[in-house]
């Protein structure tokens, strides 16, 4: 089979649905032997952030010669994004390979697109003979296919609401979700989030034997930090009493959180890091990991920013984030977010800062329709609004009379960046 057709059967699980449960993937991985506990893993939860802490700790612990697997999700441009072992992503060859030893369990049992993927990421791992894996959940945690692992540190980033159908309706519920990572003697990392999630974590946290949990701010990991107009952030690191300046080619301060967030969790891996790795890896964490579409300058000429804000709390952050490194007031924003988000509140937070919007559809049937984001920006107040069918439509308004682009929506930003690169 070719990888076209491997995909084409990979993306047709969808069907499935989203069925939280550890049920199918442990059936899985048993006929695989099970492969995950063949190399030590750091495990990824929470809404906002994943993407950012999970490439930061995979970048240090490279830098600090380990052998590194890294699982994320979704990917932007090419599918084998999502598994990479030292920042190379799996050869199609082996992706093929592994697929095809896996695509009779959805007939079997159900499995779901996110568990045959999760099960493939396991197994080349193993046969890769890894040092460490850093595993990033896809939804929630208790019941998300990754939570087969025995972790040596677990980490929960920055938590909103989303996914209220599967997660729930409220954010203890929600925390309590993303808290069902956490495993008995195992310590457990949380980012700067609210009181309320933060004691829903430490409460079951505290129920569990031998758990040691921490709030990364409370380490003071990052003590200082200055924000720079092409987007990076300047940084002063505090490794174990240790300190030394660098840059963070992220900018905002949800990323400063997601830095305290990954070196508090590698400082409790057990792992053998210096204060030279944890500054090498953030100086080269997009040359490690290749991790973009993070609030990232693509041009200055037109001003073209890129962001894959994918809910409410993200383009909050999105449009904070350009206030502290731009002195900008307005932007053009192209615009594309999924029919599951609360697209009205979305509107609102983009509303005093837009001047031009341009909206449009990625290829993804998960994609809202143009025409109803349309009626509820002109409904709203919005006084200048293009609709396009799709991408490469939307990049085609985008001229010389712009002065500055947001791009919004992990789909979207996907096919924005293969349509720029073909470019």
């Amino acid at each position: 089979m070719q990888k076209q057709e491997i995909l084409s059967e990979l993306y047709a699980l969808h069907r499935f649905g989203i069925k939280p449960g550890l049920e199918r993937i442990s059936t899985i991985s048993e006929f695989l032997g099970n492969p995950h506990n063949s190399y030590k893993t750091i495990h990824i939860a929470g809404t906002n952030g994943k993407g950012s802490t999970s490439s930061v700790i995979a970048s240090v612990l490279m830098e600090a010669g380990y052998r590194v697997g890294l699982y994320t999700s979704p990917h932007l441009v090419d599918f084998n994004e999502r598994i990479r072992i030292d920042g190379v992503k799996i050869p199609d060859s082996e992706l093929i390979r592994l697929a095809q030893q896996l695509l009779h369990f959805p007939a079997q049992i159900g499995a779901t697109f996110f568990e045959i993927t999760t099960a493939i990421a396991f197994k080349y791992f193993q046969e890769q003979k890894i040092d460490i894996a850093v595993i990033e959940t896809g939804m929630g945690g208790r019941y998300d296919a990754t939570n087969i692992i025995e972790p040596i540190v677990s980490a929960i980033t920055s938590i909103s609401l989303e996914h209220q159908e599967y997660l729930g309706d409220t954010i203890d519920k929600i925390a309590y979700e993303k808290a069902g990572i956490i495993k008995p003697n195992v310590p457990v990392v949380l980012a700067k989030n609210t009181t309320e999630v933060r004691e829903e974590i430490f409460k079951i946290a505290s129920r569990m034997k031998d758990v040691r949990y921490y709030y990364a701010p409370e380490e003071e990991t990052v003590i200082q930090h200055q924000y720079h107009k092409d987007l990076t952030t300047e940084v002063c690191i505090n490794f174990n009493g240790n300190l030394a300046y660098t840059n963070l080619p992220l900018p905002g301060e949800h990323q400063v959180d997601n830095l305290e967030l990954a070196i508090t969790t590698l400082m409790y891996s057990g792992l053998e890091i210096s204060l030279e790795n944890v500054m090498d890896g953030i100086k080269n964490l997009k040359s490690n990991t290749d991790l973009h579409t993070r609030i990232e300058l693509l041009s200055t000429e037109p001003m073209l920013i890129i962001d894959s804000s994918h809910n409410e709390a993200a383009v909050a952050r999105l449009i904070e984030t350009l206030d502290l490194h731009l002195n900008t007031k307005t932007y053009d924003f192209v615009f594309a977010i999924m029919k599951d988000k609360d697209i009205s509140k979305i509107l609102d937070i983009i509303k005093p800062v837009c001047r031009n919007l341009i909206i449009t559809k990625p290829e993804i049937d998960r994609a809202a329709n143009v025409k109803e984001i349309e009626e509820l920006a002109l409904k709203k107040g919005f006084t200048s609004v293009a609709v396009t069918t799709n991408t490469k439509s939307a990049l085609s308004k985008i001229d010389s009379n712009y002065d500055t682009i947001i791009v919004g929506s992990f789909y979207l930003t996907g096919e924005m960046i293969a349509l720029l690169n073909k470019i």
